[in-house]
Order: structure tokens, then C-alpha cells, then sequence
């Protein structure tokens, strides 16, 4: 267990090292090297996780998912503002999803990538508009495919626009102007009017994210922590059972003596005490026995 999660923070590393890089000097100008000396990693454990430029790449692209997760809403176009607002939060403080904007953009990153994480974010869009749909959140004549390709494409475009002219400081506020323009074409009035589009809202989201990392962070050693008391105390160790002693020729029960073939023979006139004695004696005394019957002697003498 220690060993596997070594090895997840291992990964970890390198992807955030890889990320700032890939963010301050583009893909082409990135360099294995410089990763390794941010991660203060070898170059054994890059390429074990990582066995190439390209496949780090690839995943800083998935990484940003997970970055920008969230806990389902009931009301999915709140959800579908949630989500904008967040990724445009941790595009100014997370390298991972910044980087991941920049390897989505460019002919060249195409070429590498084929477009995946565009596509991804894509989908990704319809199925909450799709959602949405489906719980009567939308006009009817919105198509929530269609929404979905303008709706990423205008968020791509503030990001861009933003980037360029402000280093991304007043993305935030950006997105939030995207949503005010573009939500009530969508949008039935009764659920519009209860959406929370501000700024403050990306900063609500964000605590939520943190505070469900702390509990998840409690929980995790209470699941991998061995059994004890709780308050310090080592923990008790289950120990095997202890097996009974064997059983000596003298407690070893006799065949003989079982109920059933006792009572059958018994049923049965004319049987020998003797012979039914030397089957429960010991060696020894059935030997006895038996030369006693040849000397033509009886039991009771040998005994």
C-alpha cells in the first residue's frame, strides 16, 4: 500500500512539473531535462510513468478532467455554469489545466493530439445540454449538440482573448459576461431566473472542491488504518487459532466403542467378550490374547 501510494505521488509530480513547463515554454521547446529537475525526479521513475515527451503530453491533456470535476447538480445548467466557472478559476492558478489549453490550441498540437481534449470538452458539454433537455431546463427549439460546439468554442475564445490581453485576470469575470449573453437563449425563463452566475460563485465553488478534498483526505487513513483502539494503541494482530493437541493411543477413541458397530455386535448371540475386549486392547494385550487361546488358557489368567 505505502509503496503504491509512493508511486502515485511520484506521478503526480511529474505531471505538475511537466505541465509548468509545457505552460512557460510550449511543447516543442520543452525539454525532458528541465521536467526531471522540477519533479526531483530520476530518470528511471519519468519513464516508467512516462515513456516519452509525447505520452507526457497526453497526460497533462487527461489530467485537467480531473482538476475541473464536479459533484453532480440537480439543476444542469447550473451545473454547465459551475463548470465553466471553475475551469476558468484553475486556469489561473493550476498549471495542469493551463497547460492543457495550451496543448488543445495550435495546427501543430492537432497534429500531435488530433484534437482529442477539444472533442472531449465537447462531449462533455452536449451530455450536460442533453441532460438539461431532458429535465426541461431548455427552450425547445435548442439542438444540444449544436449549443454545445458554440458554447466551447465562445468559452475558448474569451480564454484566448483574455489570455492575450490580460494574462488571464479577469477570465473570471470574462465568463461570467459569456453566460449572461448566452444563457437566455437557451435557458427556459423559470430556470434562468434561478441561476447563479457571478463572480462569487467560482469562489463558492471553489471551497466546495477543498473541502471535499479534506474529507477525502480523513476518510482515506481511517479505511487503511489497521484495527486498535483509536487512541494511540498498537494495533492487535489477528493470531491463529490454536490447534488442539494430538491425541494420545490412550484418549484416541476406539472404533469399538462407536454406538453403532458397538450395538451391532452386541445384537449379535454368541459373539466373544474377548474378541470384542482385543479389538478396543492394545497391541500388546491382543497378542497376549491370542497366544492364551492357543495355550488353551483363558482371558482372565493372561490378565
Amino acid at each position: 500500500m505505502a509503496q503504491q501510494e509512493r508511486a502515485i505521488r511520484t506521478r503526480h509530480a511529474i505531471l505538475k512539473a511537466a505541465a509548468s513547463v509545457f505552460d512557460e515554454r510550449g511543447y516543442e521547446a520543452a525539454t525532458i531535462g528541465e521536467i526531471l529537475t522540477r519533479a526531483g525526479v530520476t530518470k528511471g521513475a519519468l519513464y516508467f510513468h512516462f515513456p516519452s515527451k509525447q505520452a507526457l503530453a497526453e497526460g497533462v491533456l487527461n489530467a485537467q478532467f480531473a482538476e475541473v470535476s464536479l459533484a453532480p447538480r440537480v439543476c444542469k445548467l447550473q451545473e454547465l455554469v459551475d463548470t465553466g466557472l471553475l475551469t476558468a478559476d484553475r486556469m489561473r492558478r493550476d498549471p495542469v489545466v493551463s497547460a492543457a489549453a495550451r496543448l488543445s490550441l495550435g495546427q501543430e498540437m492537432r497534429t500531435l493530439f488530433g484534437g482529442q481534449a477539444v472533442s472531449l470538452w465537447i462531449a462533455t458539454t452536449e451530455k450536460v445540454l442533453h441532460e438539461a433537455k431532458a429535465q426541461g431546463e431548455l427552450l425547445p427549439h435548442v439542438d444540444p449538440a449544436a449549443s454545445a460546439w458554440i458554447v466551447s468554442a465562445a468559452w475558448t475564445g474569451v480564454q484566448v482573448y483574455s489570455h492575450t490581453l490580460s494574462d488571464r485576470a479577469d477570465l473570471v469575470e470574462r465568463v461570467v459576461s459569456l453566460f449572461e449573453h448566452l444563457l437566455p437563449s437557451i435557458a427556459v425563463p423559470a430556470v434562468l431566473s434561478r441561476l447563479v452566475v457571478t463572480p462569487e460563485r467560482a469562489d463558492e465553488i471553489v471551497r466546495e472542491i477543498e473541502q471535499r478534498a479534506r474529507d477525502e483526505a480523513e476518510r482515506a487513513p481511517e479505511a487503511s488504518r489497521p484495527s486498535g483502539c483509536g487512541r494511540g494503541c498498537p494495533p492487535t494482530r489477528s493470531r491463529p487459532r490454536p490447534r488442539d493437541p494430538p491425541l494420545s493411543r490412550a484418549t484416541r477413541p476406539c472404533p469399538a466403542t462407536r454406538p453403532s458397530r458397538a450395538a451391532a455386535r452386541a445384537a449379535v448371540p454368541g459373539t466373544d467378550p474377548a474378541r470384542r475386549f482385543s479389538r478396543c486392547a492394545g497391541p500388546s494385550i491382543r497378542t497376549s490374547l491370542r497366544r492364551s487361546k492357543r495355550l488353551g488358557k483363558t482371558v482372565s489368567t493372561v490378565w
